[in-house]
């Protein structure tokens, strides 16, 4: 059993995709810059250094994944299990690891009280 505050030190999650470099690239796309645009506007905000750095580290965590879970799914299930404590809802996770070598990620299933 683990606490839910100590989830991200036993368990930590891959944000590689979350870099604000990244995540700003994606935002000047969706506001109607071409990539070229958004990527020269990222070189003056952020540095090209900056930019190549955040993207090395994503790619790397895409071809040698060393976390068993992303950003968005650990946000996922404190959202939920938030939600279910506020409502009464004694719903836990029950968090299922890969066995190591495997590429199998991080699966969670509820189990309802």
């Amino acid at each position: 059993m683990l606490e839910v505050g100590n989830l991200l030190k036993r368990l930590p999650v891959d944000a590689s995709a979350h870099a604000p470099e990244l995540v700003r690239f994606q935002q000047l796309l969706r506001q109607g810059l071409n990539s070229e645009q958004a990527e020269r506007h990222c070189w003056e905000e952020f540095t090209a250094e900056a930019c190549h750095l955040a993207l090395r580290r994503y790619w790397e965590a895409q071809q040698n994944p060393q976390y068993l879970w992303n950003l968005s799914n650990y946000l996922d299930l404190l959202g939920r299990y938030r939600k279910n404590f506020e409502q009464g809802n004694c719903s836990l996770p029950l968090l299922i690891l890969p066995r190591s070598n495997d590429q199998m990620k991080l699966i969670c299933h509820w189990i309802e009280g």
